[in-house]
């Protein structure tokens, strides 16, 4: 699998449009199409750091050294946590330290 098509099926795994993920590294809409079709030559170390973060995965899964991809639960958790407010994150964190014992 190229560089471009972990990208685009990642994407699409976690229902980010082009310009929802192009938001969250900073770039343009065309920008992660290109790099999705395969025009990888300018994709900097940075941006690659931004993916995996943004994608929920390593650098290495990005770059094609690694195939580890989160589970399906961690995922959902995320996606969860994405969409808390400041108020429930302080109410989650609180709860994670007591349940870790932290």
């Amino acid at each position: 699998m190229t560089v471009g098509e972990r990208i685009h099926n990642r994407r699409i795994e976690l229902a980010l449009s082009l310009r929802e993920l192009a938001e969250i590294i900073g770039v343009s809409k065309s920008t992660i199409s290109r790099w999705e079709t395969g025009n990888t030559e300018h994709l900097r170390v940075e941006h690659i750091e931004s993916l995996a973060n943004a994608l929920h995965v390593s650098p290495l899964y990005i770059i094609g050294v690694s195939n580890d991809k989160p589970s399906i639960i961690a995922e959902r958790i995320c996606n969860q946590v994405k969409k808390m407010s400041v108020s429930d994150l302080e109410k989650l964190e609180a709860m994670m330290k007591v349940l870790f014992n932290k």
